[in-house]
């Protein structure tokens, strides 16, 4: 029976919908993921699972030459970008409705680099030279240091015209009292806003007050830019590090909202998970793309061969929401001094510091990324429930309504200790 095979399953199993995905092909055949090359290799598996073959399954060989064509164009494509990696599972769909249902969170998916694209990546200096957070210490007004460790604290990159958006923010999901008082704690979740400075004394009088007013507010002595994106974003993770020493960490920017009980509820899952998990946790929206330096002056992101003169980034979270443990935190910031500052593009430089520690982004599809701000998307409550981060929430009204029905959600739910 050795040859080429397609399994398609199309049909039900008793209650069960059952679906068998993922065909691989390993150099000139295709097998099944170290189960053979047989027909019995299938019954075997399916057997294991106490499962049935269902009704209209069937087995294919490819005699399409369209089909041939297809198959060599997918192994030219594979050539070029590397190894590919795939697996053979089965997915009872009932049973994973009913994890969701549990609030069992849902396995991650580990972004691994291949082995062909190691040689285009960074290497990095032996002796620290390019510690940007003395800069930052000497030219910023910072809140006050935390009295003890935060369990969660979070860093929201800003601008100083935002006004109405942190506003929201405070009054929405940044505002952790009721967490706070769970745990009889004012430090389980902590909000700080990361700003720079507009160059209007008018305005900046104006967040300097409000600073004064809610103390949770870093304020870098940098114009407001695209350039100095990184910087803030340094700030937000040197100013948690050491002077609050959290146990996570949060980094996202103001057009974000946050679903903060189930935020809440995933990290308390990672955090008895143990110290293999917590050690080396970065999770968020990890895309396959956005890899290759841009060398075009005329885009926004273009970065110049004399600060990145590689060919490709490591894999790295996107900027707008992400979520590290405080361990893997302490590590990037000790990766600092050792990485030349890559101007706007600060999720990018985030990747270069876990690069250095060792850190492998992990990417969570409940990390949901917009091209478009959704003013007008109508949240199912499943949509909300289901969340950990939405992007593009820029009204304080939506930050509100959206807080709303999640509490609604979490408080109909069986109470759970999350201690």
């Amino acid at each position: 029976m050795t040859g080429h095979y397609l399994i398609h399953f199309r049909d039900f199993t008793g209650k069960s919908n059952l679906i068998v995905e993922g065909y691989c092909i390993n150099k000139k055949k295709w097998y099944f993921n170290n189960h053979g090359d047989s027909v019995q290799a299938i019954n075997d598996i399916l057997k294991a699972k106490n499962l049935k073959m269902p009704k209209g399954g069937h087995f294919g060989r490819i005699l399409s030459w369209r089909r041939l064509i297809a198959v060599l164009l997918f192994l030219i494509v594979t050539k070029i970008y590397g190894d590919f990696i795939c697996s053979f599972k089965v997915t009872n769909w009932n049973k994973k409705a009913t994890e969701i249902k549990n609030n069992k969170p849902k396995p991650t998916i580990i972004t691994k680099l291949p082995k062909k694209q190691e040689s285009e990546l960074p290497t990095f200096e032996a002796e620290p030279k390019y510690d940007i957070t003395k800069f930052i210490t000497e030219n910023s007004t910072q809140p006050q240091p935390c009295f003890k460790p935060a369990f969660f604290l979070l860093a929201i990159n800003s601008h100083t015209y935002h006004y109405k958006r942190r506003k929201g923010i405070r009054e929405s999901w940044g505002n952790g009292w009721d967490i706070n008082d769970s745990r009889n704690d004012s430090y389980t979740w902590k909000t700080v806003f990361v700003v720079g400075r507009s160059g209007v004394k008018k305005r900046d009088d104006l967040v300097d007050a409000e600073a004064e007013r809610y103390g949770d507010m870093i304020i870098i002595n940098l114009k407001e830019g695209h350039q100095s994106l990184t910087e803030k974003t340094v700030a937000g993770m040197y100013w948690a590090y050491k002077y609050c020493r959290p146990r996570f960490f949060y980094k996202g920017d103001d057009d974000v909202w946050l679903n903060k009980w189930r935020m809440f509820e995933y990290i308390n899952h990672i955090d008895r998970s143990g110290w293999k998990v917590v050690r080396k946790h970065w999770v968020g929206y990890v895309s396959r793309g956005n890899r290759k330096p841009i060398r075009n002056k005329k885009n926004k992101y273009y970065i110049s061969p004399l600060d990145y003169k590689w060919k490709r980034f490591p894999p790295y979270c996107s900027g707008f929401s992400n979520l590290m443990s405080g361990i893997a935190l302490e590590r990037m910031v000790e990766s600092i001094p050792f990485i030349k500052k890559l101007p706007g593009i600060d999720d990018v430089y985030v990747g270069l510091l876990a690069y250095r520690a060792g850190i492998t982004p992990i990417h969570n599809h409940r990390f949901h990324y917009h091209w478009i701000y959704v003013y007008r998307h109508n949240f199912t409550l499943r949509q909300i429930d289901i969340t950990l981060a939405e992007h593009g929430v820029v009204t304080p009204e939506l930050q509100l309504k959206l807080t709303k029905n999640a509490r609604k959600i979490y408080l109909s739910r069986p109470k759970k200790n999350t201690r």
